[in-house]
């Protein structure tokens, strides 16, 4: 009968379409958080910071006293600079350095003879590996909401199109057998 609509085609082709629109909208949406991810510092920008630090304590890179600073050179970090770069360098009673981070985390033990490029390299290693960690973190959250949405409408509408098909074909193979048949 060319009048007569395939309800299970039809649906299944609608759910296909409105998914299509779901995951192209969502991925508009979530895409764009990978690609405008926190920006690194670079290891001379790092290196530049470690070594005004170790600058303003008085030791060059070989660990040997110089000259003092004169006290303007030590100041606070410029307005509008990555915090990460605000570097603090003390000396600690052993002889060591404390290294104290922008963000609050202190690294302690650092030879008095390291150079300022080796601390920057350190340093630029490890906020690269932390904001990979923070950007790519939320991608199992991000899969799911692009995907689960889709499939929670598709196995309920198979699990009740399979019922009602084997519904259906029972009652219509019933229809002829009756007491007034």
């Amino acid at each position: 009968m060319p009048g007569r609509i395939a309800w299970g085609r039809a649906l299944l082709r609608l759910w296909a379409v409105a998914t299509l629109f779901w995951i192209v909208g969502t991925l508009w949406v979530v895409v764009p958080h990978y690609f405008t991810a926190p920006l690194t510092p670079s290891a001379i920008e790092i290196q530049r910071a470690v070594q005004n630090q170790l600058d303003c304590l008085g030791h060059d890179d070989a660990g040997s006293a110089v000259e003092s600073p004169p006290p303007g050179k030590c100041a606070a970090s410029p307005p509008g600079q990555d915090s990460r770069l605000d570097i603090a360098i003390q000396t600690a009673s052993d002889g060591s350095l404390t290294l104290s981070l922008g963000d609050g985390e202190r690294i302690e033990g650092v030879p008095r003879n390291v150079s300022a490029r080796e601390v920057a390299d350190q340093l630029h290693w490890q906020f690269a590996e932390d904001d990979l960690k923070t950007s790519y973190a939320p991608i199992g959250r991000d899969a799911a909401f692009v995907l689960a949405p889709p499939f929670a409408v598709l196995f309920p509408g198979l699990a009740a199109a399979w019922v009602l098909r084997r519904f259906l074909r029972h009652k219509q193979g019933n229809a002829g057998v009756g007491k007034y048949s």
